[in-house]
């Protein structure tokens, strides 16, 4: 035991003369010793040979869907596989959109509204792609303001009267306070 202590002090005493601060100088032999260790370990146990693979062929085998759709998938109103993430609530929301970053805000009307994004009515043509953000109410009276803004692009238009246009909208990332406040306005309107 006293052999042990003695190599210890020596390498804590080499370790201090290389420049370690001496409040961490003792535990620098313990990881020199963990090091030879593993070393050692490492030179007397026999090397584990790694299964080979299999030399089994493997046929893909072409797969084919020949049924129509499940109707429960279709969207009703254009006949078409529904992608949404979230279900929508119908409401009839008055709020202001910009488009393509501008701080000019316009009067709009959203129609539907999800946690994946929103509908909305407006007299101006826009195109798909763009970016459109929105104002909207916060429900949530433990919060600070009285609004809150989203944004998304533009990813459908559908001619709604001569002049009235509705645009489909996907969010971009929303953080999770936003989330909570769209899912009281949901609530509100179901």
């Amino acid at each position: 035991m006293e052999q042990i202590k003695y190599i210890y002090s020596q390498l804590t005493a080499i370790v201090t003369g290389l420049g370690v601060p001496e409040e961490t100088a003792p535990m620098v032999p313990g990881f020199v010793l963990l090091l030879v260790l593993g070393i050692i370990l490492k030179l007397l146990l026999p090397e584990r040979k790694k299964p080979q693979a299999s030399k089994v062929e493997r046929k893909r085998t072409p797969f084919s869907v020949a049924a129509a759709p499940d109707p429960k998938l279709m969207s009703s109103s254009e006949g078409r596989v529904a992608t949404r993430h979230f279900d929508r609530t119908d409401t009839k929301l008055k709020s202001q959109y910009c488009y393509r970053n501008n701080e000019d805000y316009k009067t709009c009307t959203i129609t539907s509204l999800s946690l994946s994004g929103l509908a909305f009515l407006c007299d101006e043509t826009l195109e798909k792609g763009e970016r459109v953000r929105f104002i909207m109410p916060c429900l949530d009276k433990s919060q600070d303001r009285e609004n809150f803004q989203v944004a998304g692009a533009i990813v459908r238009e559908k001619k709604i009267k001569k002049k009235q246009l509705e645009y489909g909208v996907q969010f971009y990332h929303i953080f999770s306070k936003d989330q909570e406040m769209l899912k009281l306005l949901i609530e509100k309107y179901e």
